[in-house]
């Protein structure tokens, strides 16, 4: 069986970033870290799953009164 190689599929971007920045979720081109609390996470994602429903509940059609949404077009 072929053996592994690390980071061999990468963007040559990608493979170029030290290891640390990596490691840390620092973005070398804008110099600070990506990390957040626990909470702060939570919340960020509790934020998109309601928009997530949000969107679903207005996008979903409405069937009329008095009509049944099992009935074809006859």
């Amino acid at each position: 069986m072929p053996r592994r190689v690390r980071r061999a599929n990468l963007a040559p971007q990608l493979r170029d970033t030290p290891a640390s920045a990596r490691d840390t979720g620092e973005n070398p081109a804008s110099g600070r870290g990506t990390a957040r609390s626990p909470e702060r996470a939570r919340s960020v994602m509790a934020s998109m799953q309601s928009g997530w429903r949000r969107g679903r509940a207005e996008s979903t059609p409405t069937v009329p009164e008095g009509r049944d949404d099992t009935e074809g077009d006859r």
